[in-house]
Order: C-alpha cells, then sequence, then structure tokens
C-alpha cells in the first residue's frame, strides 16, 4: 500500500512539474492553457482523492469551482485565439 502511494505521489508530482514548466515555457498561449487544464485537473485529482480517503464531502463545492473555472478559462481563451471575421467578409449575426 506505502509503495502504492509512493508511485501514485511520484506520478502527480511529475505531472505537476511537466505542467507547470508547459505553462512557463509557452510557447503559444494554447500550451500555456493545455498546461493551465492538466494542472487544475491533477489538483481536482488530489482533492477528490483526499476527499475519499477522509469521507469528508466539505471539498465537494472546492471541486466544482475549481472545475468552473477550468472550463470557463478554456473557452475565454478559445474565443480570444478564434478569428474574429469570417473569410468572405460578412459579420456574424
Amino acid at each position: 500500500m506505502i509503495v502504492m502511494l509512493a508511485v501514485i505521489g511520484l506520478l502527480v508530482s511529475a505531472t505537476l512539474v511537466l505542467s507547470v514548466l508547459r505553462i512557463l515555457r509557452g510557447p503559444t498561449l494554447i500550451d500555456r492553457m493545455i498546461g493551465s487544464d492538466i494542472v487544475l485537473t491533477t489538483v481536482l485529482i488530489v482533492l477528490a482523492a483526499v476527499a475519499v480517503v477522509h469521507g469528508d464531502l466539505t471539498v465537494i463545492p472546492v471541486l466544482v469551482v475549481i472545475g468552473a473555472t477550468s472550463v470557463f478559462a478554456t473557452v475565454a481563451v478559445a474565443r480570444v485565439i478564434t478569428p474574429t471575421s469570417n473569410p468572405d467578409g460578412s459579420e456574424d449575426a
């Protein structure tokens, strides 16, 4: 059991380190957003696992807020990087 927890901790730590490196090194906004999504997802997984182990349900609202923040941030970045004009020159309705 302890070996399994050590391996899981090592993998989660490696995921966080590599994701933070992706955020810092970029080079594009999409790369940084993907790194941010991975960090937030990893935090969600860790918090959910801790909640399950301890049988504590008070962390569920925090999980919902972090998940919603991640989704809204991804949508916002997608809207920023999407071209605003159509190729034929017409405007959206």
